[in-house]
């Protein structure tokens, strides 16, 4: 068990490498090292430095909602609507900037031999060299969307910075104008057409109108009924308003002629006395009086001289009017009772009011007969007329609705000439100063850690492959034995 452990042991010593071993064997193989490092370094410093660079020329767009979103019936009264998806929108946009038409129409613009030259002299057999452009433009060209915006950015990469910057305008170009190509709708004339055609329905239906108008005597048949309608109306109200009065008047008239009959037709008048004029200043006097007393009351105590004198005199007044009224001598005369003579004065002025308001009451009925007779004749008339109107009324409002969008279609046309999209760019690509590839400190970095990785690697391989021990360590390592003696020996 002793020996098994033993060499369980030394095999776990014999994987391990310390930091000793790892210094022994750098300085062992420091040539090596440095030739592996230096040689891969300086290769990737030349190979970066050989390399074509590569240029990014970048543009942005930004894409609104514009004419081309709003739909526009071509027949009936609908308003115009706009129904967007953004994402749906700029996806459409990209597709169109990412089409091969589109990087067609920019490499004619700027030809092949331009943008490619080295395509015009190895062109296979199978493609063109128009063709060959195109997929190369695709494989360097980005177009992709700003998260969350309406904003596309188009990116190109060539190895000429002035081409890069150019393809990417032109790009931009041949965008806008694809763009209203396909989203442009050309009905400006057949709109105009159609126009005319409403335009002579519309002189033809108001040539009929006018005919049946002045052939039955009228203008406005609607506005006439109206009239007449509202005159019925008003005189409805005024009948039966009246007849309510007459039937007011006739109960009136009942009550007073019982009344008449109920009251006395003479009787005692009234009680005349010569001292009445004197009674009414004495009562008039002490009503003055009191008020003054009230007055006296809030300034002074009822113990008060001017109050006490004050009350005397109102003491003398009252006795005074007592004697007067105790002294006078009535004399009593009678005569026509008045409120008999009242009520026989109504009783006629109702009988009065009653006979006009029935000689009212006929005239209104034999008013309200006219007025129907004239109704029954408009009736004769209506259905007619109101075909007449809807047919003036129909062809007018096709013959305006139509012009309205034969200038919506002269304006969309003149917008579309005038490559008026709803495409802004926000910022045009420039000629970029520095390129995207070769990234020369990131290579030169990379370089210097490859470098030193191979150099060690090429170092521990040497010593592994070379089958012997640098230090006497590494053997009784190894072994599991003690080393009694060491000797040194350096090579020359």
């Amino acid at each position: 068990m002793e020996a098994e452990n033993s060499v369980h042991k030394n095999e776990g010593n014999a994987s391990f490498v310390s930091l000793r071993d790892i210094l022994t064997i750098f300085f062992k193989y420091k040539g090596l090292i440095l030739t592996v490092f230096l040689a891969t370094l300086v290769t990737t410093v030349i190979g970066t430095f050989l390399m074509t660079p590569i240029y990014e020329a970048q543009s942005s767009l930004l894409i609104k909602i514009g004419r081309e979103h709003i739909y526009r019936p071509e027949v009936g009264a609908q308003n115009p609507s706009i129904t967007v998806d953004r994402e749906a929108t700029i996806n459409s946009e990209v597709r169109i900037a990412s089409s091969e038409e589109v990087i067609q129409q920019v490499l004619e613009a700027l030809s092949v031999e331009h943008v490619y030259p080295e395509l015009m002299e190895s062109a296979p057999r199978a493609s063109t060299p128009l063709q060959n452009a195109v997929m190369k433009v695709k494989e360097n060209l980005s177009i992709t969307q700003v998260q969350g915006s309406n904003v596309i950015e188009i990116s190109y990469k060539h190895e000429i910075p002035e081409i890069a910057a150019l393809v990417v305008n032109t790009l931009v170009e041949k965008l806008r104008e694809q763009h209203l190509r396909i989203f442009s709708d050309p009905k400006a004339s057949f709109l105009e057409k159609q126009a005319q055609d409403y335009r002579a329905k519309l002189k033809e239906s108001t040539s009929q109108l006018e005919k049946f108008k002045q052939t039955h005597g009228f203008s406005s048949h609607a506005e006439e009924r109206r009239l007449l309608l509202e005159q019925r109306k008003e005189m409805d109200i005024i009948l039966k308003t009246v007849q309510h009065e007459a039937e007011g008047l006739r109960t009136k008239l009942i009550g007073l002629k019982n009344q008449e009959k109920n009251i006395p037709r003479r009787i005692p008048l009234s009680s005349v006395s010569d001292e009445h004029d004197l009674i009414d200043k004495a009562k008039s006097d002490l009503l003055e009086n009191r008020r003054k007393e009230k007055v006296l009351l809030t300034k002074y105590t009822e113990s008060s001289r001017l109050v006490q004198e004050l009350r005397e005199e109102i003491q003398l007044i009252e006795e005074f009017i007592q004697d007067q009224e105790n002294a006078i001598s009535d004399r009593i005369t009678t005569g026509t009772n008045p409120m008999y003579q009242q009520i026989a004065m109504d009783a006629m002025s109702a009988e009065n009011q009653l006979k006009a308001l029935l000689a009212k009451q006929e005239t209104i009925k034999q008013q309200l007969a006219d007025l129907s007779t004239q109704l029954a004749h408009l009736n004769t008339y209506e259905r007619e007329l109101e075909t007449l109107e809807l047919g003036v009324t129909t062809a007018r409002q096709n013959y305006d609705q139509y012009l309205k969008k034969v200038e919506e279609a002269r304006i969309s046309e003149e917008m579309d000439q005038l490559k008026m999209a709803n495409i802004s760019v926000i910022q045009p690509a420039s000629i970029p100063i520095h390129p995207i590839k070769p990234k020369k400190m990131l290579n030169i970095m990379m370089g210097f850690i490859v470098g030193l990785v191979a150099g060690f690697g090429a170092a521990f391989s040497s010593e592994y492959l070379r089958g012997a021990y640098s230090r006497p360590e590494q053997l009784g390592r190894d072994l599991g034995l003690p080393i009694l003696v060491s000797v040194a020996h350096k090579r020359a």
